[in-house]
């Protein structure tokens, strides 16, 4: 089995298609607006060598058509990141999980600095895949999901169940960070919560085969599997 498995499951709308090229490779970078936004400015671009904390906006953006859908917001700090993704173009009512997508070493990605999703297979950037959160969205089809992840910190990592290497969050202000929205298809009562707290919860989707663990309720870590077709539709690239 490989992670590959994994990076398909998360960004399959991505591999092999021009959008993943054009968000990766995309310079701009809107300017963080807010309080919060210039107390983090105000900090300069040394910020992050004097251990302070670093913050930038980035649109998050529909992967058919590039349209954008929302913004996140990621702050980096010595000690993790966090993370205020507020999305829109939801089916109201339906489950959806984020996934944290993290190249420790982007300079080591296939193209320099701008990794991809195939990229996750590539050990010398140091890839991980993390759950990072998970909620219903609300009935005008908006949501926002909210966060942190750790130095050091391979709770939520995917690869963690079937022995593949999971180097969680290592290098907090040089990661290149990609935030993937994943929609689980309409609400199923029975395949709660795993609809919202793994990758494959309801979906029909054998991308991750069948392991041995078992998560805390008594089920299959990467979500029992259902009826429904599920897909990651949107996404957003945080550069260092």
């Amino acid at each position: 089995m490989t992670r590959m498995a994994f990076g398909t499951a998360l960004v399959g709308v991505c591999l092999a298609n021009s959008a993943c090229e054009n968000i990766a490779g995309s310079p701009a970078r809107p300017t963080a607006g807010g309080a919060a936004a210039s107390a983090v400015n105000d900090a300069g671009p040394g910020a992050a060598a004097t251990g302070g904390a670093v913050a930038d906006d980035e649109p998050v953006v529909r992967l058919t058509d590039l349209v954008p859908v929302g913004s996140s917001r990621l702050v980096r700090t010595p000690n993790g990141i966090s993370f205020n993704l507020s999305t829109t173009d939801l089916t109201p009512g339906d489950p959806y999980t984020l996934w944290f997508v993290v190249f420790n070493e982007p300079g080591q990605c296939a193209v320099p600095h701008e990794c991809a999703p195939e990229d996750v297979v590539n050990d010398a950037a140091k890839p991980d895949l993390i759950y990072a959160a998970g909620r219903i969205a609300g009935g005008s089809g908006a949501a926002t999901f909210a966060g942190r992840v750790g130095m050091g910190d391979t709770a939520g990592s995917v690869n963690l169940p079937v022995g593949l290497p999971s180097y969680g969050l290592l290098e907090p202000y040089d990661a290149e960070i990609h935030l993937a929205v994943h929609h689980h298809g309409p609400k199923l009562p029975e395949y709660m919560p795993d609809m919202i707290m793994t990758i494959d919860g309801g979906c029909t989707d054998a991308g991750v085969p069948a392991a041995g663990v078992m998560s805390p309720w008594n089920q299959h870590p990467f979500g029992r599997r259902g009826p429904n077709t599920c897909a990651t539709i949107q996404a957003v690239v945080h550069r260092p």
